[in-house]
């Protein structure tokens, strides 16, 4: 029965771009581009599904479902380095704007972090769903709420990377048995120092102890925060050194009342994965905690310190395609020792579009001209793009492709 639904689902499809393609009009790489003006620079008033506050503190229940506007000043230094997903960024690049929509889970934790007594230990949340339902783009949106309010941020934009991607990775000279990634501790300061350029030169984030690097290479208490960053970037081979020595510096700090912190990982179950695609040089494969980044990362989102929250996301594609759980939920995706390590945290569930976000959506994409056709505009294409997408963002992201 299965088998035959989505059969059925997959000539639908077919035939719903067939009748589409007849009359769709693409503008190729020869043709010269027009920039559209955007309705939001226009004298009229705004279109029901774009909202009048950019403001993500200004956000609330009267505004769910409408797309708002990320200056593209906020951007550069927020989302240089990643943050949001590829395939929407591209999709942003082609409307000359970067809109998100604004979802019930990110305005959740937001109104949670609003009422948050930051004198008691760090709040954690944990984003789940099934794939394709938004949690890096909610995760983008708490990352832009943290910044506007000045939250010191600590933003793993996919983990992941680190265990499937290594850049390079070699033996640790002070940590018998543990692996290095050098070159990947190196990109993430710098993802760290763009993100929070604005709040380094407060003399409040001094250093609170010294860190000896080496025999000649000292930072001293006192020190501002940044040097610890400088340090990293510029001396390679003491990069993941500087990571934990950052993070605890920044734990202390919080206490302090010197800053607040913003913790967000995404793909934060790969901490807890059994291999990597990191090996020694015998050819064994290795698991996330012989990778000295790993521990700096599970050390801040303990409950040992206050002034701050943490948000994580648990995902099934962080996981190696044969590993895969087949679920979406945190006790599944993180296993017994994640899940301990966790617990207690607030669970948040990101979903597929209601009726009212989906329509919102699909009069996104025609504004922004994604989506030319007659056909996919009226209702019964309306009708069509839900049942073929089953209204999941990312699905139909796709599936308005060809339209």
């Amino acid at each position: 029965m299965i088998g035959k639904s989505v059969f059925r689902a997959l000539n639908g499809r077919q035939e719903f771009v067939k009748r589409c393609s007849k009359i769709v009009i693409r503008a190729s790489s020869t043709v010269p581009q027009m920039s559209l003006p955007l309705s939001s620079e226009n004298s009229n008033p705004l279109p029901f599904f774009r909202s009048k506050q950019n403001s993500p503190s200004l956000h609330g229940s009267n505004n769910s479902g409408q797309f708002y506007t990320i200056d593209p000043s906020i951007k550069k230094q927020l989302f240089l380095y990643g943050g949001i997903p590829k395939t929407y960024d591209d999709l942003c690049k082609t409307f000359k704007e970067t809109c998100m929509m604004i979802r019930e889970p990110a305005l959740e934790i937001m109104d949670y972090m609003k009422s948050t007594n930051f004198n008691n230990a760090a709040t954690r949340y944990c984003l789940y769903g099934k794939i394709g339902t938004g949690k890096s783009m909610t995760m983008a949106h708490l990352l832009h709420y943290g910044f506007e309010n000045n939250f010191v941020i600590v933003h793993v934009p996919w983990a992941p990377y680190w265990y499937k991607f290594p850049k390079e990775y070699s033996d640790c000279p002070t940590k018998e048995g543990m692996v290095d990634l050098p070159l990947d501790a190196v990109a993430w300061l710098i993802h760290f120092k763009n993100q929070n350029s604005h709040l380094l030169a407060d003399p409040k984030l001094s250093v609170c102890q010294d860190w000896e690097w080496s025999k000649r290479e000292i930072t001293k208490k006192g020190a501002p925060l940044a040097e610890i960053v400088e340090m990293g970037i510029n001396r390679v081979k003491h990069s993941t050194n500087c990571i934990e020595a950052l993070l605890q510096e920044l734990k202390q700090l919080s206490d302090l009342k010197r800053c607040k912190t913003l913790v967000v990982i995404d793909g934060f179950n790969i901490f807890f994965s059994d291999k990597t695609k990191i090996k020694t040089a015998a050819f064994e494969k290795i698991p996330p905690k012989r990778v000295t980044i790993t521990s700096p990362f599970v050390d801040i989102t303990k409950q040992d310190w206050s002034n701050g929250a943490v948000i994580v996301s648990v995902d099934d594609l962080a996981f190696f395609r044969k590993d895969e759980r087949n679920t979406h939920y945190p006790r599944g995706l993180l296993g017994a020792e994640g899940f301990e390590h966790l617990d207690p945290f607030i669970p948040i569930e990101t979903k597929n579009y209601s009726e009212k976000e989906f329509h919102y959506c699909i009069e996104y994409f025609l504004d922004r001209r994604w989506i030319i056709n007659p056909h996919a505009a009226s209702e019964e294409g309306r009708k069509e793009l839900a049942f073929l997408s089953n209204c999941n963002p990312f699905n139909l992201l796709k599936v308005t492709a060809p339209l």
